[in-house]
């Protein structure tokens, strides 16, 4: 299961919609999370590997996208916010 499964608008791919998964490398605890957490997992079937810097979550320079396919760059905000989304809801 994933921890965050997300469906986006693509017009590059043939049905007009990609998806993100991405599972932390740690137990997110709401109580007490340790940074850096990495997120694993894939946009649209391509790896992907980010490195979440510290707590906050809120901008694209909050995090190092160490693998990540450049077609999709478009998309970092949006899963910056999904990943913030995430964290705020354990809270």
């Amino acid at each position: 299961m994933w921890q965050i499964k997300e469906e986006f608008k693509d017009n590059r791919h043939p049905i007009g919609k990609s998806w993100v998964y991405l599972n932390a490398d740690k137990p997110i605890n709401p109580w007490h999370i340790s940074y850096p957490i990495t997120w694993s997992g894939f946009v649209d079937g391509n790896k992907v590997k980010i490195i979440q810097k510290g707590q906050l979550a809120y901008s694209v320079d909050d995090f190092e996208f160490e693998e990540f396919p450049k077609i999709y760059e478009y998309i970092k905000g949006r899963i910056v916010k999904w990943i913030n989304d995430y964290l705020r809801i354990l809270d």
